[in-house]
């Protein structure tokens, strides 16, 4: 299934819950016993199969857990190991974390791998820095334990559910794309599709903010530019992708200023067609929701109108993004 098992000493809960909080911002689907075990619940048996169901499991380290003679992190440890040595050697499962300056433990997870063999997220230094990656890192895997059409849970409905979108997509080896070819005969309308493709593929996962706002605005712009004469699936195609770019932008850099301005023309563009809110029962009303909450977390209570990221699209930059 897909969910990250979060592991961790009880005296470092402090530390865990504000990574739990940023990855569950991020939709990254997170166990986290507290959180996750219900009344009545074998505790025993829940962890056990939530570590073996689990997409990824990360056991967080810290001076507490070496000064610990006994802790039951070591039953889940052991446990992950067991399973991963079920698993094929090149499956990447688990990603340790450090959150304050200790050893890792020395642990055999095969016969040619340690513990201390595999790379860490280091939270001692730069905790953004170490944030962006963690959830890099377990997007990834998590993406790439997916049964086909599966949804994370907390996570985004898959845009091509959506029947209007379904209808621009065409399927490469069991894979969804969308089709630009109908764009062909119209070059205006190719090359907003050209700029947008460029922008998205230049900010990535991990871009600089400038990339994730360039793409953002680019999105924009194709909505803005199409909306008379697009079929309706690419105009929710380009606004569904102006929200997830945001979100890796309020996920990685924070920029209230611009993810504000940002989800609030997403928040007013989906109202103003219809296609939302309606209780996350859709793609489209998911990122209805997913917008209000980072127009919320960026100050915009409630959101403001469209107007300043339509006039940074139609002028291509926010001005604290202008590149000199």
């Amino acid at each position: 299934m897909n969910w990250a098992f979060i592991s961790y000493q009880r005296d470092d809960l402090r530390l865990v819950e504000p990574i739990v909080a940023r990855l569950r911002e991020a939709g990254v689907g997170v166990w986290l016993d507290r959180d996750d075990l219900q009344a009545g619940d074998n505790w025993r048996q829940a962890i056990k199969r939530a570590i073996r169901e689990g997409g990824a499991f990360v056991p967080m380290f810290s001076p507490r857990y070496n000064s610990r003679r006994s802790t039951y992190m070591n039953v889940e440890l052991r446990e992950a190991i067991e399973q991963a040595r079920q698993m094929h050697v090149d499956r990447r499962w688990m990603v340790p974390v450090m959150l304050e300056t200790c050893e890792l433990p020395d642990m055999r997870i095969d016969s040619s791998t340690d513990l201390t063999d595999l790379h860490y997220v280091d939270f001692t230094a730069d905790w953004n820095a170490a944030m962006a990656s963690l959830i890099k890192a377990l997007r990834s895997i998590l993406e790439d334990d997916r049964e086909p059409g599966a949804t994370l849970p907390g996570a985004d409905i898959p845009i091509w559910d959506d029947p209007d979108v379904r209808r621009i997509y065409r399927v490469i080896d069991r894979q969804p794309f969308p089709n630009f070819h109908v764009f062909n005969d119209s070059p205006h309308q190719l090359q907003l599709v050209r700029d947008f493709v460029l922008a998205d593929q230049n900010a990535g996962s991990d871009g600089p903010p400038a990339a994730f706002v360039d793409a953002c605005l680019a999105g924009i712009r194709a909505v803005e530019s199409l909306a008379a004469v697009a079929d309706p699936g690419w105009l929710k195609f380009f606004t569904f992708m102006t929200d997830a770019n945001n979100h890796f932008l309020w996920d990685l850099y924070r920029p209230a200023l611009e993810v504000g301005a940002i989800a609030s023309w997403t928040v007013e563009t989906i109202e103003k067609h219809g296609w939302g809110p309606d209780g996350n029962s859709t793609a489209m009303g998911q990122r209805h929701s997913n917008a209000l909450g980072l127009a919320a977390a960026a100050g915009q209570v409630p959101p403001g109108t469209g107007d300043r990221a339509r006039q940074a699209a139609a002028e291509g930059y926010f001005q604290r993004f202008q590149q000199s």
